[in-house]
């Protein structure tokens, strides 16, 4: 079975340049929509937005030495997971299930990728983002590394 294709050659002069043009700017349209999106989608490679070196420090410091304390000061409390709210006095579920040993250790040496206005490492099968807040950066939020 034959391709079907375009005859231009029944199209007068005029008619065939503005199916031409008509084509290009589809074209160029769809060239600059698949831009727009990869760029979205695409983590950045520029550098952590300011304040926040310091503060990964102190977290991955707090993840190695396990210091629940420090790493809950360093939590914005309240936030969802899995459909429920962890709040200070759940802490310890969320330290006990998803920053057990191996997963603290895994986040003192990933490395931070920006997205947006936020910090996201991952471990564990998990998305562990960070954020800046109205009293700093925080660990705001865990997401399903999918």
């Amino acid at each position: 079975m034959k391709a079907p294709s375009i005859s231009l050659s029944v199209c007068t002069r005029s008619s065939r340049s503005r199916i031409l043009i008509s084509l290009a700017m589809l074209l160029a349209v769809t060239a600059s929509i698949g831009v727009i999106a990869s760029a979205k989608a695409a983590p950045s490679t520029t550098a952590s937005p300011k304040g926040f070196k310091p503060f990964w420090k102190k977290f991955s410091a707090a993840m190695r030495s396990g210091d629940t304390v420090a790493a809950q000061a360093m939590t914005q409390l309240p936030f969802m997971l899995d459909g429920q709210w962890v709040t200070a006095k759940d802490y310890s579920r969320l330290w006990n299930d998803l920053l057990d040993r191996p997963t603290r250790n895994c986040l003192t040496k990933a490395r931070t990728v920006a997205y947006a206005d936020q910090m996201v490492a991952y471990c564990s099968g998990n998305m562990f983002i960070f954020a800046q807040t109205a009293n700093g950066w925080h660990f705001t939020e865990i997401g399903v590394d999918d």
